[in-house]
């Protein structure tokens, strides 16, 4: 590690000490609450002063947002390897890029671009301690690939010749037309208010904002909300933590019933952090109105989490869309839609998802332990939404849909509190005994379905929409996508 001589980061660590508080909390603090001062900065230099010219100003934004970004990693962290890091990627991303931008070549540099950046957060995770406050930058760097593979196959989508019938209407939406400075792809690269907690977004959203500010919304701002529900969550999970603390699922004689209701306190909890860092962080975009979508009027271009959607579930399916937004988009456009482009296979495309997703994640075995599982809850799910769920969409009464609505959002929170605590405890060794503590019931549960599914009777519900089933993650649902947009294809042929 560099050390350097910096008195900022010297006073943050001596008070991280007398309030005996970790150093990453503190400086996670730090950063997200002084970004509210640096936007009031923006704001007053940029909307009240209004400095420089119009053909400066973008230039002006530019430099102001990489200064910030550059105190906050370099200044308040002190982690220069840190900053090599993430500059050696970005630049390295930026030339290929470049070099690549409106030519005819074979599409796979974005690929080799994922590889090159899924070894580089790989390192990162392995070696955290050799990076001056490494945990803090592994997981800027993980916000960073999401960012520059998505830019790769923003400028390749370039040279696709038809972008009707290659790329869908999320893809076109995003193709970079003009190719970036590399001041404008620095700023993009080091935008302070995502930098460390995300959510990533892709390099249109931010350039459109960059030139115009959204000085023409015609909606509220959510900044204030989304700050209260930020602090709300964040002060609920430090409080809760501390009254259901993960330990006490380990060694214990609660009943069987008592120990599921635990397991999804404990992963509703531990939710609670991601529900106020994103919270905060969409905030602090939304006050400087980056997010705004015109097209829409409303502020969800940037959004990472439903809190709504996620904890009233009713399916996995469900809860996987309203979670890590900005990482489902990512691994949706950018990995699984891509791949089988090259390889019509959707049980291999789901298996490179998921492995991609496991290993941006990081090494720990609970980290793999959920994401397999979670790819037999999704084939629970297409079997029960398949076989099962349409014979309640025909019922008779109302109250009987409802009844069946209340039964599978209580189960799935359940299998979703048993799902996350490897990804709590992080190791094989408490994950199993935790599973082994409840029967593994859910998983015995899963594979009753698989043996079952050839003798259950497929029952069409009594309607349907138009689309099907589109917007999910990952495997069956991205699988629906693709089968759909197909027959698409071919109906229009046939008018043609």
């Amino acid at each position: 590690m560099i050390q350097l001589s910096n008195p900022i980061n010297a006073f943050i660590i001596s008070k991280t000490h007398h309030l005996g508080l970790p150093d990453d909390i503190l400086f996670f603090a730090i950063v997200l609450l002084s970004s509210y001062l640096f936007n009031f900065i923006y704001l007053l230099l940029f909307k009240e002063l209004n400095i420089g010219s119009k053909t400066s100003r973008p230039l002006l934004k530019q430099l102001y947002i990489i200064s910030v970004g550059l105190f906050f990693i370099v200044g308040v962290l002190n982690s220069i390897s840190g900053l090599a890091i993430l500059l050696t990627n970005s630049f390295v991303v930026y030339v290929l890029c470049k070099i690549n931008y409106k030519k005819k070549n074979n599409g796979l540099l974005p690929w080799y671009i994922l590889i090159g950046l899924l070894v580089f957060v790989l390192i990162a995770h392995i070696n955290t301690t050799l990076i001056e406050n490494g945990a803090i930058i592994t997981g800027c760097l993980m916000v960073l690939v999401i960012k520059l593979h998505e830019f790769s196959w923003n400028c390749q989508d370039v040279t696709e010749k038809d972008h009707d019938k290659e790329l869908n209407t999320y893809q076109k939406d995003k193709i970079i037309t003009e190719f970036p400075t590399l001041l404008e792809f620095l700023s993009y690269v080091l935008f302070y208010n995502t930098l460390f907690t995300g959510p990533a977004f892709e390099y249109q959203v931010y350039i459109k904002w960059l030139k115009s500010d959204n000085e023409h919304s015609k909606t509220r701002n959510p900044t204030l909300f989304k700050f209260g529900k930020g602090v709300f969550f964040l002060v609920a999970f430090f409080k809760m933590a501390e009254w259901f603390p993960v330990e006490q699922l380990l060694n214990n004689d609660y009943s069987l019933l008592k120990k599921f209701f635990l397991l999804y306190l404990i992963g509703m909890i531990f939710r609670f952090k991601y529900y106020g860092a994103w919270s905060i962080a969409e905030s602090l975009c939304n006050m400087v109105q980056l997010g705004y979508n015109d097209k829409t009027n409303d502020y969800y271009l940037i959004k990472n989490v439903n809190v709504r959607g996620f904890e009233f579930a009713q399916n996995t399916k469900g809860a996987l869309e309203s979670w890590n937004e900005s990482t489902n988009i990512w691994l949706k456009n950018y990995i699984y839609l891509r791949f089988i482009k090259l390889n019509k296979n959707p049980t291999l495309a789901s298996l490179i998802t998921f492995t991609v997703s496991a290993t941006w994640h990081g090494i720990h075995a609970g980290y793999y332990l959920t994401f397999v599982t979670g790819s037999f809850y999704q084939t629970a799910g297409k079997i029960i939404r398949r076989f099962i769920r349409p014979h309640f969409l025909g019922s008779q009464t109302a109250l009987f849909k409802i009844v069946y609505d209340i039964i599978t959002m209580i189960i799935t929170q359940t299998a979703f509190g048993y799902l996350v605590l490897p990804f709590i405890v992080l190791n094989l060794k408490d994950s199993f005994t935790i599973w082994k503590s409840v029967y593994f019931i859910p998983h015995l549960s899963i594979l009753v379905l698989v043996l079952i599914k050839p003798f259950l009777k497929k029952t069409a519900p009594k309607t349907e929409t138009k689309t099907g089933v589109l917007n999910s993650s990952l495997k069956d649902i991205l699988e629906d996508k693709y089968t759909f947009e197909k027959n698409e294809k071919k109906k229009t042929l046939k008018k043609d």
